[in-house]
């Protein structure tokens, strides 16, 4: 079995639009990370501020069918995953902490 390469993830990936985010896709946004594939399962984290949770399960879901859709790709898990915005800026939000973690 051939296996699926990261870059084939991610482009499938930018199909899918966050219309809470002025309709860039998840990619271009810099929302995705820790991809792995192995054995044609796919796996990676959405990175999300904490309030959007329920706004963004459908793009989760989104993420999921995208990455499903690529030829060899057994299964797709996608969790969404709370990241405060400093802390992807690489600062803290508790003074004489340093980031990212």
């Amino acid at each position: 079995m051939t296996e699926i390469a990261e870059a084939a993830v991610r482009g499938a990936l930018k199909s899918v639009a966050v219309p809470t985010r002025g309709g860039g896709n998840v990619v271009e946004l810099g929302m995705i990370s820790g991809i792995v594939v192995k054995n044609g399962h796919v796996g990676f984290a959405i990175e999300i501020d904490p309030g959007e949770r329920e706004a963004l399960e459908n793009v989760r879901r989104a993420c999921e069918d995208a990455a499903r859709a690529l030829p060899g790709v057994v299964s797709a898990t996608a969790v969404l995953t709370a990241v405060l915005a400093d802390l992807r800026l690489g600062r803290s939000a508790r003074k004489g902490v340093r980031g990212p973690f």
